[in-house]
C-alpha cells in the first residue's frame, strides 16, 4: 500500500509551483499556453504530477502536462549521497562482501539521476510508441509534443484510459492477462 501511494497518489504541488515550472520550462505563462488547465493533477507520483490541459494554439488539442515535483531533484540527489556514504561505511566495515551492493547502488543511482531529466523520458516514450506500432501491438501510447519537452516538464497528447494494474478494467476490455 505504501508503494501504491508513491506510484499513484503522492502529494500534489501547489499552484505557484505549477505556474513557475510552466513559465521556466516552456517560456510562457500558463494563460498564454493553455485555453484550459486543470490545476488539480489527474495523477501524482514520486517524481512528478500530471495535469490535463487544452492548448491555446488554435488546435484545441487536449494534452497531458507532466511537471516535476518541487525540490525532488535536490531531495533525490541528497538521499543518494547519504546512501552512498552508508554503503561506503558498510564496505569499509564488511569488506568485499559489500562490493555487489556498492555496484548495484552505483548503477541504480545513475538510473535515478537519468529519471530526473524528462528529455530522456520523452525519448523513451517515443521509442516505445514506435516499437509497439511497428510490432503491430494494439495499444495506445501517447504521442510526445516535441515542441514542448524540457528537463522538468513535457507535454503529450491526452489519452483516456486506465492503469494496466486495474485487473477489473482489463477483464472488462478483454485483455488476456
Amino acid at each position: 500500500e505504501s508503494l501504491k501511494i508513491l506510484v499513484d497518489n503522492a502529494p500534489a504541488d501547489d499552484e505557484a509551483h505549477v505556474r513557475a515550472i510552466i513559465r521556466a520550462e516552456f517560456g510562457q505563462p500558463l494563460e498564454e499556453l493553455f485555453e484550459e488547465f486543470k490545476l488539480t493533477p489527474i495523477a501524482s507520483a514520486s517524481i512528478a504530477q500530471v495535469h490535463m490541459a487544452t492548448l491555446r494554439d488554435g488546435t484545441g488539442q487536449r494534452v497531458a502536462v507532466k511537471i516535476q515535483h518541487q525540490g525532488v531533484d535536490r531531495l533525490i540527489l541528497s538521499d543518494l549521497k547519504a546512501l552512498k556514504r552508508i554503503v561506503g561505511f558498510c564496505c569499509w566495515l564488511g569488506g568485499e562482501r559489500w562490493n555487489d551492493t556498492r555496484r548495484m547502488l552505483e548503477s541504480w543511482a545513475k538510473d535515478m539521476v537519468f529519471e530526473l531529466d524528462f528529455l530522456h523520458e520523452a525519448q523513451n516514450l517515443r521509442e516505445v510508441r514506435a516499437g509497439l506500432q511497428s510490432a503491430g501491438v494494439d495499444v495506445v501510447v501517447p504521442e510526445v509534443l516535441d515542441r514542448w519537452v524540457s528537463r522538468r516538464a513535457f507535454m503529450m497528447e491526452f489519452c483516456e484510459g486506465f492503469r494496466f494494474t486495474d485487473v477489473n478494467r482489463l477483464v472488462m476490455h478483454g485483455v488476456d492477462r
